[in-house]
């Protein structure tokens, strides 16, 4: 494994950064106190809950320490967590291919990339700490190469974001006719929003390689499909206005200038009023019958204009037909790998989502990596299907407590970036 930068837990963030604003209407002088503005220093039950909600949000971390995940955590989690590299192969054989079977000297290799704050990568770490022979942190993915936001720049478009809704909220409050209590709410959302925005509660997530890898044989021609997203748009008139219009300063001019506008603006207004004469009990397509009387139509200059790239999908089908007890555990160690990883996890508090992990994909021959086939970018796992047994029936192996005789995976991947012509250029 290449050794690159690793992952090292992120030093506390900037102590909290308050935001006073001041939620009060101004009000005349007046001799009756309930009339006067309260004290700086005196906060009003909106602005206690804010600061609380401000409070709470510094005190939170996604990362969870693994001292406290349970035992029974721990031992539910071993199948997922490696101490030094570790590939499971199907067939058995895969790296050692038997003569005249071309079909295994090609295989691709799954590699997993899992989010710094998982479990996995809290306890691989905490593992990888008490042996010296190995790397004592997991890799850190660098994937400055692709079309993604790196980690870094997800922060940073994070809190532009909070600092906008700040801004929004705050300037919502100018000139507002809500009574006291509106405007303090939304000062106390404008606080938090700049809060956020202002602080380093917005965590950096990287990704850490695992050491846990899928080796497979390909079952099935490579492909790689690419789209290209084009729009149809009419750009009508404008595209035929003269170069002459570039001195005209009123419409008059503008007609003047372009031979035959005068003839389409006036189908034009014809057709805008063509409805006028249906309330006298007269029917019929009026700005029609022009187009048929004079056998031509509005030109409506239609152009292509591109809009995006689409991104890749890879699909893998496997069968699995286990011969021996060490080749039925590696493909239960296979498939439990890609459904674990495929799903996301929760975080500590429970209110949110971790990110699913991440795939590297890389066709390999005689277990190197294959350059004459285009490479895959990072992949997530958008669908898996798992039969137990073939089209027809569900069959065990006699004596094995009903181990299938049959298995079938069906995985569809996604890439995560969306290529351009300089990583065509990188070989994908």
């Amino acid at each position: 494994m290449s050794t690159g930068d690793t992952y090292n837990p992120s030093a506390p963030g900037e102590g909290l950064a308050g935001s006073p604003h001041s939620g009060y209407d101004s009000h005349p002088q007046s001799e009756d106190p309930s009339f006067l503005p309260p004290p700086s220093d005196a906060k009003g039950p909106v602005e206690r809950v804010f600061g609380v909600i401000r409070d709470n949000v510094s005190e939170s971390n996604d990362i969870e320490d693994p001292s406290a995940i349970s035992q029974e955590d721990r031992e539910k989690l071993q199948p997922f967590i490696f101490n030094s590299p570790t590939v499971f192969q199907y067939p058995q054989n895969l790296t050692d291919p038997v003569p005249d079977s071309p079909e295994q000297l090609h295989s691709v290799r799954f590699t997993i990339n899992v989010r710094e704050n998982s479990r996995v990568a809290d306890l691989t770490n905490q593992n990888l700490g008490q042996y010296a022979q190995y790397s004592t942190q997991l890799e850190v993915v660098n994937n400055s190469e692709q079309n993604r936001l790196t980690a870094e720049q997800k922060q940073t478009v994070a809190k532009g974001t909070a600092t906008v809704a700040a801004i929004g909220a705050g300037l919502s409050v100018v000139g507002s006719k809500a009574n006291l209590v509106g405007k303090s709410i939304a000062l106390g959302v404008a606080g938090s929003a700049g809060y956020v925005a202002s602080s380093g509660v917005i965590e950096t997530v990287k990704t850490l390689r695992t050491l846990g890898m899928i080796d497979l044989y390909i079952s099935q021609p490579p492909v790689a499909k690419y789209s290209a997203n084009w729009e149809n748009k009419e750009l009508g008139a404008l595209a035929g206005l003269s170069d002459d219009i570039s001195g005209a300063s009123n419409l008059e001019e503008i007609i003047r200038s372009t031979k035959g506008l005068g003839e389409l603006a006036l189908r034009g207004a014809i057709q805008a009023a063509a409805n006028l004469p249906a309330g006298l009990g007269i029917t019929g397509d009026i700005g029609s019958s022009l187009e048929l009387a004079s056998s031509k139509v509005a030109n409506p200059y239609k152009e292509q204009l591109f809009n995006s790239i689409g991104f890749r999908q890879f699909a893998f089908t496997y069968k699995f037909t286990p011969r021996n007890g060490n080749e039925y555990e590696n493909v239960k160690n296979i498939i439990r790998l890609f459904k674990y990883h495929m799903h996301p996890e929760n975080d500590p508090t429970g209110l949110f989502l971790e990110y699913p992990s991440e795939f590297d994909i890389t066709y390999l021959y005689k277990g190197e990596e294959n350059k004459e086939l285009n490479k895959i970018s990072t992949c997530a796992l958008t669908d898996m299907k798992v039969t137990y047994g073939n089209q027809d029936a569900f069959t065990t192996i006699k004596g094995t407590n009903g181990v299938p005789a049959e298995i079938n995976m069906e995985l569809a991947f996604t890439e995560l970036e969306a290529l351009t012509n300089d990583r065509i250029a990188d070989g994908l």
